[in-house]
């Protein structure tokens, strides 16, 4: 029963978290129309986020700091849990802010909802994720061993080159011995280089 509760506890206190700051930013948010409402999902097509892009900048106008809230809140949520739809809130993060603090938040958030499934994977356990990733995790498992003088560099690498899927890499690496320090800040340096061109798409300004 202990080990239980020692494992659901980072499960229940992230979601808790996510709980309690998407509760704020509701109780702070302007009264919305019915039509309004139907816009504040994550974008699924490049018609959803126009929409959606143009629903916010107008928002923005008068209510800022609820929609960076906002903004930054659901993409940290999406990179926690691995919800498909990152790169639309990317290009949307580019239509919202200027280019460099769209690069930081992003980079932030990628990194920060990296480090929180990185934490609820080493809340589950090694053998449970060598069980679900199977021959892959073995195999990169003895990859790793050969680049771990250069760590931080490789993973960098590996974040830019599409070689390995970040939700593998974020559920292995507290598993593999990667510090939880070298995974965040190398999850964080790689953002700014992979996602430049999506928060820079001129597309996403008009």
């Amino acid at each position: 029963m202990r080990t239980c509760l020692r494992l659901l506890a980072p499960i229940a206190a992230i979601v808790g978290v996510f709980a309690v700051l998407l509760g704020v930013l509701y109780a702070s948010s302007p009264p919305l129309s019915a039509d309004e409402r139907l816009l504040l999902r994550l974008p699924r097509s490049v018609d959803d986020l126009k929409h959606l892009a143009q629903f916010a900048r107008e928002l923005s106008r008068d209510h800022f700091a609820t929609v960076a809230g906002t903004f930054v809140v659901v993409y940290t949520m999406a990179q926690t849990f691995c919800i498909p739809g990152s790169l639309f809130l990317t290009v949307l993060g580019g239509a919202l802010f200027s280019l460099p603090a769209a690069l930081f938040m992003v980079a932030s958030c990628t990194a920060a909802g990296a480090s929180f499934s990185y934490i609820l994977s080493w809340s589950i356990g090694s053998p449970a994720v060598s069980r679900l990733q199977g021959p892959r995790f073995l195999e990169w498992q003895a990859k790793l061993a050969e680049h771990r003088p250069y760590l931080f560099h490789y993973i960098v690498f590996l974040r830019v080159a599409p070689l390995v899927p970040n939700w593998f890499i974020n559920l292995s690496s507290p598993h593999l011995s990667i510090p939880l320090r070298t995974f965040a800040t190398a999850t964080w340096v790689s953002s700014h280089l992979r996602l430049y061109t999506h928060v820079s798409d001129p597309q996403s300004k008009s």
